[in-house]
């Protein structure tokens, strides 16, 4: 019985180990997006950009990184790097519907209607909690009026 145990532990921490999701590079990335992600939301936004590109050089192909990294520039009111980060989320993973909000929003404030427009469209249709978000039916509402 002892050896049993034994040998599922080793098992399960062999298979644990092996996996790519719990490298240190992995776990290193996880920990600046996560630290990014906080300093987004306190407002920190000069910060969250410093560690989300940070985020970026761990791990080039993440597609988070780069939306968090385009919703700091639209916070400073940054369009251009704004929208360069946003679409490179779309083009790391063209099925992170979730980007599309943002670039709506990036959109809107540059004065682009139709493309914001287009945008929180595509964000309402593939992202089920879309629906749940008040003011996006009242942006579409007000740019296609």
């Amino acid at each position: 019985m002892k050896k049993l145990i034994t040998t599922t532990l080793f098992i399960s921490l062999l298979v644990l180990f092996s996996n790519n999701c719990y490298s240190q590079e992995s776990q290193d990335y996880t920990y600046y997006y996560n630290l990014g992600y906080a300093k987004l939301v306190d407002g920190s936004f000069e910060k969250a950009i410093e560690i989300f590109n940070h985020t970026l050089e761990l791990k080039p192909d993440c597609s988070e990184a780069y939306l968090g990294l385009g919703i700091a520039h639209r916070q400073l009111n940054q369009l251009e790097k704004a929208l360069e980060a946003t679409n490179k989320a779309l083009e790391t993973d063209p099925e992170y519907f979730k980007a599309y909000y943002n670039l709506g929003l990036i959109y809107e404030q540059i004065g682009n209607k139709q493309e914001a427009l287009n945008a929180f469209k595509t964000f309402y249709k593939r992202v089920p909690e879309a629906k749940n978000i008040p003011d996006l039916k009242i942006r579409m509402k007000r740019l296609k009026d």
